[in-house]
């Protein structure tokens, strides 16, 4: 292929449809809203994955189906498989214009299982970017993140600072596929925009986040959590804004470009919770706990180049925002879900912190961790080494997150039950945990509470808390994927 070939304009360009991936998402769902209302055909690809409750992804196809009509078309499947795609441009005449919003967000869950966020963040980005520059390309725009500015002190962020040093798998992998478009750029002459979001919020909003997930807090009289000591500012961005932004970019290919979207004016994480008090009219109870490893003390995107070369142009202040995002919250009464899993496993951390520090053997050691840990001790000899991953994800195969091994230091199987002095009540607590095994978890986490192992249970306690109820737990239903809502998958063809 010429370098020429996937950029010659196509007659028929402006009669093919726009693909947009992430479709069921937040920003990408706002996104084909926007290009239906003005007339577009969308192609929709979002594979519903459980990253936050699937019900609000769907809710969101289903809007954009009564939208849409005979314009839209939904695919449920993961952007990495390369059939659904090739099908995908087949049945559809060869889309020449993509907005690519699918991705795995979010930096503290990145720290826990980077490969899934390389398996859809870079790896996604490289089929699509092959795929266009296999059939042609009008116009490429795809998501990036200001987290890939990092530890920034500079007052403003701007395109031409130097993002060599990211603090968390997620805007490593954001990085990684600015790369990727400057080099599909570069050989087939592509035109991709690299669209660096600065802390998205409103309507339909994921509900990890904490715009939304502090209206609802404070609403019903549930404690937020807040990490560090309130200075730490973000520059949000109400969603119609970059909206504006995505498709501005879209519309003006220019080559490769990387631009910031954002509001340019940050806001304290203090002012922050005042001012969701102020449109709820609720006060909010805080607990406060430590900075988590990755979030950065501040972001403020300088936007002066999508104005000059764009024309984006953000109307939206964040009090504004905010006010229209409790007015929808209070006519929408969105789910917006439990304790996100990195609070939860935090929480269970502490609790077994504190419960190593105790004296009395009874009350020592959390039931519902020996459960747990009870499930890991049964699954030993099937197979030694075997991985598992926690959530549900492609490529489990390519993530030895957690394997038997990881519980070897925990077990003391070299210690006969002789040596240790017998634990009734513990053992009555951990059910059929062999006296031996528990006497030995015990020892272990009062002798090392920094243990590498302790965090792993924890993860999987908060990320599989449903297996706790169950009499006797396998490791298959501690590790098992969530059943997905749907059980029809459609890898090769549109979603009814």
């Amino acid at each position: 292929m010429s370098a020429l070939d996937a950029s010659t304009p196509d007659a028929t360009a402006e009669k093919t449809p726009i693909v947009v991936t992430g479709v069921a998402g937040f920003i990408g769902s706002h996104c084909a809203e926007r290009l239906l209302e003005r007339g577009e055909t969308v192609i929709g690809i979002d594979e519903v994955n459980d990253y936050y409750d699937v019900k609000v992804k769907e809710q969101n196809v289903a809007l954009l189906r009564k939208k849409g009509s005979s314009k839209f078309a939904f695919y449920r499947g993961d952007i990495c498989d390369k059939k659904l795609l090739e099908t995908i441009w087949a049945t559809h005449g060869k889309p020449r214009r993509v907005v690519h919003m699918a991705a795995r967000a979010g930096v503290r869950p990145s720290i826990d299982d980077p490969f899934v966020y390389v398996h859809s963040n870079v790896e996604g980005t490289t089929r699509l970017l092959e795929i266009a520059a296999k059939y042609g390309s009008d116009s490429f725009v795809f998501a990036s993140s200001s987290s890939v500015y990092g530890g920034s002190t500079a007052t403003t962020f701007s395109e031409a600072d130097a993002v060599d040093h990211p603090v968390s798998p997620y805007a490593a992998t954001k990085k990684a596929c600015e790369l990727l478009a400057y080099t599909y750029h570069h050989l087939y002459n592509l035109h991709i925009a690299a669209l660096r979001f600065f802390t998205v919020f409103g309507p339909r909003g994921r509900p990890d986040m904490a715009p939304l997930k502090f209206v609802d807090k404070i609403s019903r009289g549930v404690p937020i959590q807040q990490f560090g000591d309130g200075t730490s500012s973000r520059d949000y961005t109400y969603v119609d804004d970059v909206v504006q932004g995505i498709i501005l970019a879209l519309d003006t290919p220019a080559g490769y470009q990387v631009y910031n979207l954002g509001n340019g004016s940050p806001t304290k994480l203090t002012d922050f919770i005042s001012l969701v008090e102020k449109e709820t009219g609720k006060k909010a109870s805080i607990e406060l706990l430590p900075e988590q490893p990755g979030d950065v003390p501040r972001t403020c995107a300088d936007i002066s180049k999508a104005r000059k070369m764009l024309g984006y142009d953000p109307k939206t202040p964040f009090a504004d925002g905010i006010r229209k995002l409790v007015e929808w919250y209070r006519e929408a009464h969105p789910h917006v879900g439990e304790t996100p899993e990195c609070i939860a496993r935090a929480a269970m951390e502490r609790r077994l912190m504190a419960a190593a520090r105790r004296k009395d053997r009874e009350q020592m050691l959390d039931p519902e961790l020996l459960t747990l840990f009870r499930a890991a001790r049964q699954s030993r000899g099937n197979g030694r080494d075997r991985a598992h991953t926690v959530g549900r994800s492609n490529p489990s195969t390519l993530r030895p997150r957690i394997t038997s091994r990881s519980f070897d230091d925990l077990c003391l199987l070299e210690r006969s039950a002789s040596e240790r002095p017998p634990s009734p009540v513990g053992e009555a607590r951990a059910g059929k945990l062999q006296r031996d095994v528990l006497q030995g978890f015990v020892e272990t986490v009062r002798e090392k509470p920094t243990h590498p192992s302790i965090p792993t249970l924890a993860m999987v306690r908060a990320s599989r808390s449903s297996a706790l109820s169950l009499r006797s737990p396998k490791m298959a239903d501690v590790f098992a994927p969530t059943p997905p809502t749907n059980p029809t998958s459609f890898k090769h063809g549109p979603a009814p």
